[in-house]
């Protein structure tokens, strides 16, 4: 009984699931009179409503018992990262609905399959047994392929969700391979049994199982790194993103990341005794994927693309600090993912806001058409919205790493954290030299933004009618960028929040 109180949260939001679908879709067969029925504003509060009490549950769950042999562990680690990835949800799920109501997207079961990866993500945290991770990074895939083309009327989308499941297809191949080399190994996929065979060397007689063993936990980390987007994995990333619905890209940017590489660290834990073994393959990689990120970005003329080779490049960050077992460089590697979701957030909000201001105007002024958002469409931004153009500009300087902002400490940390722990010292100056490349782009979206003389002026009637308006999405939007604005300087308690989350996880 102790054991199935510890999942309550995944329960609860299980069953909310099914009564959500069922409630939406009598609510649908009521209202079939009408040619289009709106209830995308009440799936959404539900949504809110679910989640909210999902983090009260977490947040109550008690840790009386602790039985290795069992598929799911609830420790005070998943509790917590649970906390944490379930806040990030609450946190950009306003955001998501304005892209989704700017797109006309209007099908409640959108919100019903991002709870539903929610789902997912809970039981990856808690997994103890590589089937239990391969059902909760299946239910996480589905989802974002749904996602990817939900809007039915867009033949990008259509192409950049067949590209994803046939790129999705292969990874989950290597994942199930890597599995059957474990298996064929070890005769176990537990977690537990996997950590305790990994302490004890092989003798000479068995090399040959320790060399399978070993292949297949690196099958196993080359499907996590397709899941966050790192190179030589990437490819799939620019067309899905771009393809996708804004609401969904909001979700693609900042979701995985944080559930994939929370799972990163306790699968880190648990390969400990021989994961010096792929360090030099992840220096490699991050490498790789901060040269690839920062100089595709620099050829992008849309806002969308110019983001995500902009993701692909702060994910060379978090790529380097998983090639160490080390207390400080996780520590680091939380602290940036939780700086990384912020201003992530902050930019995508804008984006997000700026297309339901663009629907809103259309309706008022007509001849406003803007379907994408061009980084010339920003010149002088400054003039027609300062707080817009300001907390924008302060995003992009944040992710450029410059001073004295929190996003130059958050670099800084996994640096130093990597000069320390490394003997390699050509991989930190690296790092370094791609973060002073990569402020090109960054300052020039700055430059656009308070510099440029006006060259677009479609953003002129959008910008300015979204002056006046006051609501909760820009209350976060206002929240971040004074956390950015302050956190510089007492970034302590942060620090400490992200080893304890470490600690607990390890």
């Amino acid at each position: 009984m102790t054991y199935i109180t510890a999942l309550y949260p995944e329960i609860f939001l299980s069953i909310a699931i099914f009564i959500q679908l069922v409630w939406n879709i009598q609510q649908v067969i009521k209202i079939s009179k009408n040619n289009f029925p709106i209830v995308d504003v009440e799936a959404f509060y539900q949504t809110l409503f679910i989640l909210f009490c999902t983090i009260i549950l977490v947040w109550d769950t008690k840790i009386e018992s602790f039985d290795p042999a069992l598929l799911l562990i609830i420790s005070k680690g998943t509790q917590t990262y649970k906390l944490f990835f379930l806040s990030a949800c609450l946190f950009i799920l306003p955001l998501v609905f304005r892209g989704f109501v700017a797109e006309n997207l209007n099908f409640y079961e959108y919100f019903v399959l991002l709870s539903i990866y929610i789902f997912g993500s809970l039981f990856l945290f808690s997994a103890n047994n590589l089937l239990v991770v391969f059902l909760a990074l299946e239910i996480q895939a589905f989802v974002l392929y749904t996602l990817t083309c939900f809007n039915r009327e867009s033949a990008f989308g259509s192409e950049a969700a067949l590209k994803y499941f046939i790129s999705g297809a292969f990874s989950t191949g290597f994942f199930l391979l890597g599995c059957v080399f474990i298996y064929a190994s070890i005769g176990s996929l537990d977690f537990t049994v996997l950590n305790s065979v990994l302490i004890w060397p092989f003798d000479d007689k068995f090399k040959f199982l320790e060399a399978l063993l070993l292949a297949g936990i690196l099958l196993i980390n080359f499907t996590l790194l397709f899941k966050i987007s790192s190179a030589p994995f990437h490819s799939w990333a620019a067309d899905v993103y771009d393809g996708a619905p804004l609401a969904s890209t909001v979700i693609f940017s900042i979701l995985p990341k944080i559930a994939i590489l929370g799972f990163f660290i306790k699968w880190i834990s648990v390969c400990a005794p021989v994961w010096y073994t792929f360090k030099n393959i992840f220096l490699f990689l991050s490498i790789l994927t901060v040269v690839i990120g920062t100089f595709s970005a620099l050829a992008q003329k849309r806002v969308k693309r110019l983001l995500v080779f902009s993701s692909i490049g702060q994910v060379g960050f978090m790529v380097a600090c998983l090639g160490s077992v080390s207390l400080n460089t996780l520590t680091a590697l939380i602290f940036f993912i939780f700086i990384y979701v912020l201003t992530s957030t902050l930019i995508w909000g804008h984006l997000s806001l700026f297309y339901f201001f663009k629907q809103q105007a259309e309706m008022i002024f007509p001849g406003v058409h803007l379907n994408s958002i061009f980084l010339t469409d920003l010149s002088n931004l400054v003039k027609r919205n300062r707080f817009w153009s300001f907390s924008f500009a302060l995003a992009f300087m944040s992710l450029a790493g410059l001073p004295p902002l929190i996003g130059f400490l958050s670099k800084a940390l996994i640096l130093f954290s990597l000069v320390s722990e490394s003997n390699i010292m050509e991989i930190p100056i690296l790092l370094m030299l791609m973060a002073l490349f990569s402020t090109y782009y960054y300052i020039r979206v700055v430059r656009l933004i308070i510099f440029e003389p006006e060259v677009n002026h479609k953003l002129k009637t959008v910008s300015s009618y979204a002056c006046n308006r006051l609501d909760l999405d820009y209350t976060i939007l206002s929240f971040i960028t004074v956390f950015l604005l302050i956190s510089f300087f007492y970034p302590t308690p942060f620090l400490l929040v992200g080893q304890y989350i470490v600690t607990v996880l390890i």
